[in-house]
């Protein structure tokens, strides 16, 4: 098997753990904690002081970290089709 060959194999395994987990108590719980995080967050920008930049920056930035993490495992499941489609268009 090739390099290429591999690393579309790899993604295609971390792709499929990935919705696993996204889709298992945990992956749930997480995604329900982060998303409760971020309408918490913004509730405070609506109630904080417009002058605060330095608050609004920090609750943004927060935001930001939380959407990153959620992203993160997006891209990964997304890569992992994509890797997918590759690996059985290849076989054809």
């Amino acid at each position: 098997m090739d390099e290429d060959k591999q690393v579309l194999m790899a993604q295609v395994i971390l792709g499929d753990e990935a919705e696993k987990f996204m889709k298992s108590d945990l992956g749930r719980y997480i995604k329900g904690r982060i998303d409760q995080d971020i309408q918490e967050l913004k509730d405070k920008l609506v109630e904080i002081d417009p002058e605060d930049i330095n608050n609004i920056r920090k609750i943004q930035n927060e935001i930001r970290l939380r959407n990153l993490v959620l992203n993160y495992f997006k891209e990964l499941i997304i890569e992992g089709q994509q890797a997918l489609q590759i690996l059985q268009e290849e076989e054809r």
